[in-house]
Parts: structure tokens; sequence; C-alpha cells
């Protein structure tokens, strides 16, 4: 019986992925793979914040701080219709976490109070020390949550995520946007 419900943040709850916000800022993310792969992980980490991956990446693209920072606030948005969702389809009847491997605080600058507010635990990677696709970070949300793997669902929009996810006992959908998710969830959540 499911019980919880854990949500990735970026690609799913916000935005796109940072490849593809890459590309927005005049990035080639097939040719920077391993480059942004490196920074990525460094930040999940919690090796450097969001502001030296922030100049970093500026740098890396040829933009000044200020350019590169509008191009990932303008793609960075909240999914307002899939918070809507999580708001009246999901919170009434199950416990919800978001597990992301962010920055500090990278998760109060995209989301709002009130979004943040409809999970019963927010856990970012560089804030508590493992990283997705750890046992570790996944273990953190379960036992906050107070479920077990076999009682939830993750959702993440990537595979590298959502496989291992299910190799530990949790029902993994990979996100390709909110009809697909709504409709396998309605699949799930019938049985």
């Amino acid at each position: 019986m499911i019980r919880a419900i854990l949500f990735d943040s970026f690609g799913v709850l916000v935005g796109k992925s940072f490849r593809d916000v890459y590309r927005a800022a005049g990035g080639n993310p097939v040719r920077d793979e391993v480059f942004i792969s490196s920074m990525i992980e460094k930040t999940n980490r919690g090796f450097i914040d969001s502001e030296a991956f922030a100049v970093v990446m500026a740098d890396r693209l040829g933009l000044t701080l200020p350019a590169y920072k509008e191009v990932v606030a303008r793609e960075e948005q909240p999914h307002r219709e899939l918070l809507d969702y999580i708001r009246i389809a999901l919170k009434p009847h199950y416990k919800l976490a978001i597990v992301s491997n962010a920055a500090a605080g990278e998760l109060q600058r995209r989301l709002s109070a009130d979004d943040l507010a409809l999970f019963d635990t927010v856990i970012a990677s560089a804030e508590v020390g493992f990283a997705k696709p750890d046992r570790e970070i996944f273990a953190l949300a379960t036992d906050r949550l107070g479920v077990s793997f076999a009682e939830c669902i993750f959702i993440d929009d990537l595979a590298i995520f959502t496989g291992p996810a299910a190799d530990m006992g949790m029902t993994s959908i990979q996100y390709h946007g909110l009809d697909l998710l709504k409709k396998r969830l309605a699949e799930l959540l019938l049985q």
C-alpha cells in the first residue's frame, strides 16, 4: 500500500534539467558533459555553494554573472500546474517529500514557502551529506515520513535515479510531463 510520494525538484517541480538550462544559456551540454557533471556533483555534495557554481558556470558560458542568473531564473520556474495537482489530489491522502540533489538553500530560492509547506519533509543533498542515488538519502526521507521503501512512490526526471530507487524497493516513475504522471499515478494508486 502506497503511503508516501517523493518528488525530485529540478526537472519535476521546478524548471527543466540543468542541461536544458545550460543549453538555454548558450552552452553545449553534450560537449561539456564531463565539466557539468563534475560541477553538479561538487554542488550536490556541498563542496561548493550555489553562488560559486553560478560564477563558474557563467564564466564557462562567457556570460556575466547577472546574465547567467537571469537565464536560470527564467528557466527554473515552479511547475504551477503540478504543484496545484499535488495540493488538491495528493496532499490530503499521502505523506509527501522532496528529495533533491541541490545546493544548500536552493530549494527555498526556487519554491515559495507555501509550495514547500505542501511537503512533510524537504531534503537537499548538500544539506544532509548524501546525494541521489545514495541509499542514505532515500532512507532519510522514509525515516522522516515513517514509511518503508515499499510504501513509497519516487518521481524523478532522470532514470539514473529512478532505477536505483526501484532497486531499493520503491515504485519509481520517470517524469515525462504532468499528463503522463497523472495517468501513471491513477494506475498505481487504484491498486
